[in-house]
């Protein structure tokens, strides 16, 4: 069996998404500006940004047996993922609709389904997790990606979780198994409280069990820490944001990609910043994702900048 880069396990969506003035008032009909439709998910927007970056990359995940289904698929292969593990859920759907303000990019979005959440976990082949270089969790099934990491702990593969989805008091059990966990800043206020700092919530979160956490904090970059030094990086601002939509997902798929490279992590987190910038130039998650040429073209130019 050929070795993966990165075996990623969690959600997959479509994404039906629309340029909007406003969102509409109750009874209201509006009309929108730009369509879009791209598929989605943490995990499988995740992959798909590795897939872009050059690595080999599966993905653990279901999809419902219609049209939309099938459209992620195609667009799975598109990219190049490994799409074995991907179980087809009868009479489901995973669908999102995202409107997105014109002059802010502020999103509001509609959520359907959840085909992850009725995959079947007797038939999931996480023993591939043992012939990756890593595993990449989106926590949107608990039970999985509980599976996954110990899976991936006992076989000594780095097991990268993203945050966003975690319940508070689902941390004290999955963090044990975690090496390098990522919460968004929203999220971390969810699990740890209001007033906490993004130093005090890196601490917190390295005391039980990961060697790394990275906190990502939108348009103010981002911050990582190992136990005994922080790193920070600032916003990548050298586009135009459209979309925000996977913005964050694809920052996972960008850090995992950098630290598969061995790169240090003051590298990795401006890399994940540019990268999830670039991902913000157009409508969709995926539609304007760079390769790893274009990326590093930018990320030059960036640093250019800063020095001039």
């Amino acid at each position: 069996m050929s070795e993966l880069d990165c075996l990623a396990v969690g959600s997959s969506a479509f994404d039906i998404l629309m340029t909007v003035n406003r969102p509409p008032h109750s009874d209201e009909r509006i009309g929108a500006h730009a369509l879009s439709v791209s598929g989605g998910g943490p995990a499988a927007t995740a992959a798909t940004a590795m897939a872009r970056l050059g690595l080999r990359v599966g993905i653990v995940s279901a999809v419902g047996d219609d049209v939309f289904g099938r459209l992620m698929i195609e667009e799975f292969a598109r990219f190049g993922v490994d799409t074995s593990n991907v179980q087809t859920v009868p009479g489901s759907s995973t669908l999102s609709t995202v409107l997105i303000e014109r002059e802010t990019a502020r999103r509001s979005l509609i959520v359907y389904g959840g085909c992850i959440n009725r995959i079947d976990l007797e038939r999931v082949e996480l023993s591939r997790i043992k012939h990756a270089r890593s595993v990449h969790l989106d926590g949107n099934n608990l039970a999985l990606a509980m599976e996954a990491a110990r899976v991936g702990k006992i076989a000594g593969v780095p097991v990268y979780l993203d945050g966003g989805n975690i319940p508070a008091d689902a941390l004290a059990d999955l963090l044990p198994l975690v090496d390098v966990y990522i919460p968004d800043e929203q999220s971390v206020r969810r699990q740890l409280g209001e007033g906490v700092s993004v130093q005090d919530a890196c601490q917190a979160f390295h005391t039980k069990g990961p060697s790394l956490v990275c906190i990502t904090r939108a348009e103010h970059g981002s911050i990582a820490y190992d136990g005994e030094t922080f790193w920070s990086a600032p916003a990548y601002t050298g586009v135009s944001i459209v979309d925000t939509t996977g913005a964050g997902d694809n920052f996972h798929g960008a850090f995992v990609a950098a630290r598969l490279e061995g790169w240090e992590i003051s590298e990795t987190l401006r890399f994940a910043n540019a990268y999830a910038a670039l991902c913000c130039r157009g409508v969709g998650g995926r539609t304007s994702a760079p390769d790893l040429a274009e990326t590093l073209q930018h990320l030059a130019q960036w640093q250019v900048g800063s020095e001039a």
